[in-house]
């Protein structure tokens, strides 16, 4: 995630987020559904584009926590958030890998994670899980994923090109994040778009008896 820390004032120009990325921003938004009154994390929330639409998911009543480890990007949320006056968002700094020590020192009981282009991109995604699974030992946790994967669907032109986005983008060629989530809710959906490039995954684990 280091090659993000420095980008928050033209990450959303050279993400290329208007061309590729919100449509399954949008799909996954749609996906995820209402939770009225909830309390859900955006984990890696980067410059804040999860932000509006997870409002609107957890209202009324709810809150939507961002934790993302580089200042630059989070300076842009906090513009993004007082730019619309949002009072029911809170943004820390913090690294996903130290996820469970980030919410318990700020008191807060999620019931629900979102991440968009975070899991398959980071060094190591078992510190999320963990926290999930943990969590879902004592209720239903709801998880929105969009993670990056290998294009193999994509048209032979688009192909190279998808597959190297993902590269430039830090993407671990054999990270699945979407697969860990359908091994906890058989349940989950799951759909592709981009020929593969981007995987959206929603679902919600719950471990142990009902």
């Amino acid at each position: 995630m280091s090659r993000y820390a420095h980008l928050g004032s033209i990450y959303d120009v050279i993400s290329l987020e208007a061309v590729l990325y919100r449509r399954p921003r949008a799909q996954l938004a749609e996906l995820f559904g209402p939770m009225r009154g909830a309390t859900v994390v955006d984990v890696g929330c980067g410059t804040g584009l999860n932000l509006a639409w997870l409002r609107r998911a957890v209202a009324p009543g709810g809150h939507v926590v961002g934790i993302d480890p580089s200042h630059s990007m989070l300076a842009r949320a906090r513009r993004r958030s007082r730019r619309h006056r949002w009072t029911d968002v809170t943004l820390i700094e913090g690294d996903v890998d130290r996820l469970a020590g980030v919410l318990a020192a700020a008191s807060i009981r999620p019931d629900g994670f979102v991440s968009t282009f975070v899991l398959s991109v980071v060094p190591c995604d078992d510190g999320f899980w963990n926290v999930v699974d943990e969590m879902a030992s004592r209720r239903a946790v709801r998880i929105g994923l969009a993670e990056l994967g290998p294009a193999r669907a994509a048209s032979a032109v688009l192909r190279p090109a998808l597959d190297t986005l993902t590269a430039l983008g830090g993407g671990h060629r054999g990270r699945r994040p979407w697969q860990r989530l359908i091994a906890r809710d058989d349940d989950a959906i799951h759909e592709t778009c981009l020929g593969g490039h981007v995987h959206v995954a929603v679902g919600s684990v719950r471990n142990g008896d009902p």
